[in-house]
């Protein structure tokens, strides 16, 4: 009898870690369109103590939301005559101290005729005539980094040791200047010459980010602006769900448009933490706020293949039945760098929201070219425009369609800080509704066209899915993290639990005890 409860308390164990966990997830095998730009982007080392694989990383996303299929190989990969196969060519160099040895490399490279963007040190001497330009080195200096047509700067954190324009021929165009301490004049940031350009550093963020999307639009001859779209990432059933209808609320009386990136539920549907989670869905749906459908995280990369495949679908399809319409995916940025993951998770969608990377990545079948999407985001948290200081109220946009994040708040006080911040913030924010977007699995289409969504065919008012829209939710929020929330939700199903196994342990107490006492009767 013993034996046989340890096994039940077992199997409940098991059951309740089901409930609550996402098993690993992973697959792709998406095919870039031949007819597509095509760009070949080699470094010569990640500079892994560094922020290198963050550079590379920012380069991939940055390049796929301009609709460019990127290739990324480092040097030492290169083979002959590869480049032959590429619109342009882009060379990071993370580690100037370091010669780069491939000789079919650096021969291909001063005989290409395409497109040209060399970032770092090192920049090739024929390369500084083509662009017109003479450098001179700057050594541990600190400056502003400046930008004219943004009416912004940006005080450098760090002491910079760079090689810089100097002596530009009158066909060559900046973008942006650089205001060192010990110098009268100020040197110019990224340069452009027809098809080369030339980039000193590169930083993921801030003003520097900024000025590269711009020089790297203008190299790739592409025009356009995009006002951004607001995204508040990591929501999940755990999340603290009173605070996100909250905050819903005061955008919508705002005027400001929203998404949230929520993450993929396909267990336990039926439960009423689930309810609850699609209630608040289908709330902020009805408060103008847009639904991006985030992959699962990854635990582990050693589960049964093809999971994912199974995943993706039925999550959309779940969400479908209970009138919550996701327009589009987000992921990691290295999902799209992996074929598994793009066929198999991103694939649904024509519409994606690439975000930063997590410090852990679980690659199942890295690739080194990244396919590219009807529209792609790429997802800036508003965290890394901080340090910028900006000259003018101005509503600023950005050179490709851009995404600023925030962590959902699990607090009051949190939500009051973003909200704050948000009306400081010199951008005018796009709702996702106003772009097209197409989400299909073998059993349903989710389509936005005009701003309007429909679903299989049928147009859908997502205003009117909640019945008390029209009236005022009372702003009585709880400032509690979302574990309180949950457990708050999940309380009958553990009372319930618990309750039976002190049962069965009464039971076995009291028979324990009559055959101990019968023993020794006898």
């Amino acid at each position: 009898m013993i034996k046989w409860y340890k096994l039940m308390a077992i199997g409940c164990l098991f059951w309740l870690v089901s409930c609550f966990s996402y098993p690993t997830s992973v697959f792709a095998d998406t095919k870039p369109d031949v007819s597509e730009m095509k760009l070949l982007l080699v470094y010569d080392s990640l500079d892994t103590s560094g922020s290198g694989e963050e550079k590379i990383s920012t380069l991939q996303r940055l390049l796929t939301s301009f609709n460019v299929v990127v290739t990324t190989i480092s040097v030492a990969e290169y083979h002959e005559n590869e480049m032959s196969d590429f619109n342009g060519i882009i060379t990071l160099i993370n580690a100037p101290d370091l010669a780069i040895e491939n000789p079919f490399y650096l021969k291909d490279r001063d005989a290409f005729t395409g497109l040209k963007l060399h970032i770092g040190g090192n920049l090739p001497m024929k390369w500084q005539k083509q662009l017109g330009i003479e450098l001179e080195q700057i050594n541990g200096e600190r400056g502003n980094l400046v930008s004219l047509s943004e009416k912004a700067n940006e005080v450098m954190e760090t002491e910079l040791t760079v090689e810089v324009a100097a002596g530009i021929s009158e066909a060559t165009e900046e973008f942006g200047r650089i205001d060192f301490e010990n110098h009268n004049e100020l040197k110019p940031y990224g340069i452009l010459n027809g098809n080369s350009a030339y980039l000193p550093y590169l930083k993921p963020d801030g003003l520097s980010f900024i000025l590269t999307s711009q020089l790297i639009q203008k190299w790739l001859k592409q025009t356009g602006t995009f006002n951004p779209m607001l995204v508040f990432a990591d929501v999940t059933p755990f999340s603290n769900l009173p605070l996100i209808k909250y905050l819903a609320d005061q955008l919508y009386d705002a005027g400001i448009p929203f998404a949230l990136s929520a993450t993929s539920v396909w267990q336990n549907v039926d439960l009423k933490a689930m309810k609850n989670y699609t209630d608040m869905l289908r709330y902020v749906a009805a408060r103008n706020g847009g639904l991006l459908l985030k992959t699962p995280e990854v635990m582990g990369v050693s589960r049964e293949q093809r999971d994912l495949a199974a995943i993706m679908p039925k999550t959309i399809d779940e969400l479908v039945a209970d009138n919550v319409f996701p327009v589009g995916i987000s992921a990691p940025a290295y999902w799209n760098q992996d074929t598994e993951y793009q066929q198999d998770g991103l694939s649904y969608s024509s519409t994606v929201l690439l975000l930063p990377n997590p410090k852990k990545l679980q690659y199942r079948d890295k690739t080194t070219t990244a396919p590219i999407y009807d529209t792609t985001y790429f997802g800036l948290p508003v965290s890394s425009l901080r340090a910028i200081e900006w000259g003018a109220i101005e509503r600023h946009k950005f050179n490709t369609p851009t995404a600023l994040t925030y962590k959902i708040p699990d607090t009051r006080k949190e939500w009051d800080s973003i909200n704050k911040e948000l009306n400081q913030l010199p951008f005018l924010f796009r709702g996702i509704n106003l772009r097209e977007h197409n989400v299909v699995t073998e059993t349903n289409q989710i389509k936005v066209e005009n701003a309007i969504l429909t679903v299989n065919g049928e147009r859908e008012y997502p205003e009117t899915m909640v019945k008390s829209v029209a009236g005022k939710q009372a702003k009585t929020v709880k400032d509690t993290g979302s574990l309180t929330d949950f457990f708050n939700l999940q309380d009958k199903i553990f009372i319930v639990i618990i309750s039976a196994t002190l049962f069965v342990l009464s039971i076995f107490f009291v028979i324990g005890y009559n055959l101990y006492k019968g023993k020794y009767r006898k």
